[in-house]
């Protein structure tokens, strides 16, 4: 049986007629660029407490550290947290980061998701935010 002539394959290794892209080496993985891992994550209980500087107490104080990522991604990452479960009403939640309109995010949000924003400062070269869930 004959094959069915298509026209927008032209060939192996196109698609669409258009040439794929060069790989990036003999089957390696793109490197990262050195430096800090942006993306942050969600601490709780005792070790987000000292490395706040001040005690966990037993109503959920939790941790998420977003520095070194720009706006609105640190809002955005809070957000999936409150709507994956991580987060639940009643926590006390300090957020780290240290992008220029994080401040005015955070209390947009705030806002519009109707929590309590308890404190916005900065704190050496990062701003936190704490804010009541």
């Amino acid at each position: 049986m004959a094959r069915k002539f298509s026209p927008l394959r032209k060939g192996p290794g196109t698609a669409a007629g258009r040439p794929t892209p060069p790989a990036q080496g003999r089957g390696a993985p793109a490197r990262k660029p050195a430096g800090r891992r942006p993306g942050g994550g969600l601490r709780s209980g005792a070790g987000a407490g000292a490395r706040a500087g001040a005690g966990a107490g037993a109503g959920g104080k939790k941790q998420l550290d977003f520095r070194g990522i720009n706006c609105p991604l640190p809002v955005l990452k809070l957000n999936a947290a409150l709507m994956t479960k991580q987060l639940r009403s009643g926590d006390l939640v300090e957020v780290l980061a240290d992008c220029p309109s994080f401040e005015a995010d955070v209390k947009d949000w705030c806002k519009k998701q109707k929590k309590l924003l308890v404190k916005c400062f900065v704190n050496g070269n990062h701003k936190v935010a704490q804010i009541q869930l």
